[in-house]
């Protein structure tokens, strides 16, 4: 995470691709400083209330939809098929709407 500047990433289960859920860098560390030394699987520590938008949807959806649901971080579902392509964050809205990039 750290290496790609990034601060949450999509869960999937390694059999059969499905999201599982979204891990934050700060739920990540809770896990790791935890009693059992971070030792359960990251389908246990993903918040698993994920939050999707599809990608045909304009940015003002999405920004409009993280700020009803009080939420950083929307997951990004390809509009045909539906897989996640990827994560919007409010910091990528911001340097969209600041500099026209993300």
């Amino acid at each position: 995470m750290s290496l790609h500047h990034v601060h949450t990433i999509v869960v999937t289960d390694p059999n059969d691709g499905s999201m599982c859920g979204i891990l934050s860098d700060s739920a990540l560390l809770s896990a790791l400083l935890d009693a059992d030394g971070g030792q359960r699987p990251l389908s246990e520590v993903a918040d698993r209330d994920l939050n999707t938008i599809s990608s045909s949807e304009p940015l003002a959806a999405a920004a409009e939809l993280m700020r009803d649901r009080g939420i950083a971080h929307l997951v990004v579902r390809d509009a045909q098929s539906g897989k996640p392509t990827g994560m919007l964050s409010t910091l990528d809205v911001a340097g969209i709407l600041a500099w026209g990039e993300a």
